[in-house]
């Protein structure tokens, strides 16, 4: 199994991580990474960032995400 480092994943991430994501729980993901050698701040920011990725899946597994939509429209326009 290979270590991740997720502490330098995150600090090179371009995202602002200051406010959680709309219907991300943090405080109830935090007791998840207890064991995990990160400031709380990091946590956090590790959260946000997994609920992010989570919710674009889920955008683009109901064909909800921007791109497949914009995509969608031309292709129809093309017709």
């Amino acid at each position: 199994m290979t270590n991740i480092d997720f502490t330098k994943i995150v600090s090179n991430l371009p995202l602002d991580f200051d406010t959680s994501p709309d219907g991300c729980e943090t405080e109830s993901y935090l007791s998840v990474l207890e064991g995990v050698d990160i400031s709380e701040n990091e946590k956090r920011e590790l959260i946000h960032f997994l609920w992010s990725v989570c919710e674009s899946v889920v955008h683009i597994g109901f064909g909800i995400d921007p791109v497949q939509t914009a995509l969608n429209t031309k292709s129809e326009v093309n017709r």
